[in-house]
Parts: C-alpha cells; structure tokens; sequence
C-alpha cells in the first residue's frame, strides 16, 4: 500500500490518507526491528512529503504533522493551517477518521481532533528512544486555552 499509494484517496474504512500514514508512523515508532525500521521510514517520510500542504480537515492536519514529526520531518505548511482551523471554544470541529461501509456512514469524535491537534501543536523535545525513533511528550493549548 505505501509503495503504490494505495492509500491515496483513504482505505475501505479510513477515510483519509493520513489515517493510513498516521497509524503506520505508530506502527514504525513502537517497532524496534532494525530490518522493518529499514524497509518502511525512508518510504513513510518521501510519502508525507508528498502530502505536505495537501487539503485537509483538523484530523487529518493533526495526523499528518504527527506522523511527519515521527519520521523527523518538518510541517509548518500544516501547522499553520491547522491553527486557523481552532475554534473559539479552543477545540476543533470534528474530523472523520473511520468508516462503516456497510452502513453507509462515517465515524468521528471531535474529542479526538482537539486531542490530537493540541498533540500536533505542542512542543516536543526530542528524546532518543532505545530503537532510535524520537518520540514526543509535553502539552500545551493553542491561543492560551
């Protein structure tokens, strides 16, 4: 899927490309082999540099300046979109991460776009991880929420 972009126009049950991308960056900063930290990180970063200021919702943005930090890329085109999204309330509107096909209709939460937008927009200092992935932590609130 990620050598042929198969997940271009989202999958049978993610809605987007960067739910793809997003859970893949996760599958990649868990995995500590060295052999499959080989074959799939130098293809996940060319692939989000692909989609670096492609259209988006808060869930995708989110997901995609995540992902990128994951494999050390950067993404202010992103985050700068991303910011504009924030609604006066300090969360974001809903995103659509997950879909049932059968019904029809899609899954989304906007708990989770707030969530992982404040994810997205914290600063995180880096930290080496025993598998050589920089991982993340910290919190902050956008526009002082």
């Amino acid at each position: 899927m990620l050598k042929n972009r198969a997940y271009s126009n989202g999958t049978r049950y993610y809605t987007t490309a960067e739910c793809f991308l997003f859970f893949l960056s996760r599958f990649l900063s868990a995995c500590s082999d060295p052999e499959v930290q080989q074959r799939l990180r130098g293809l996940l970063q060319e692939r989000l540099k692909e989609r670096i200021g492609a259209p988006g919702d808060s869930l995708a943005l989110a997901m995609r300046i995540i992902a990128c930090r994951a494999v050390d890329l950067d993404d202010p085109l992103d985050m700068q979109t991303l910011l504009t999204l924030q609604c006066s309330d300090g969360g974001w509107e809903i995103g659509w991460v997950y879909k049932l096909v059968a019904a029809g209709t899609a899954i989304g939460n906007r708990g989770l776009c707030t969530a992982l937008a404040l994810d997205a927009i914290a600063p995180h200092p880096k930290r080496q991880h025993s598998n050589g992935i920089n991982g993340s932590n910290g919190t902050n609130l956008a526009n002082g929420h």
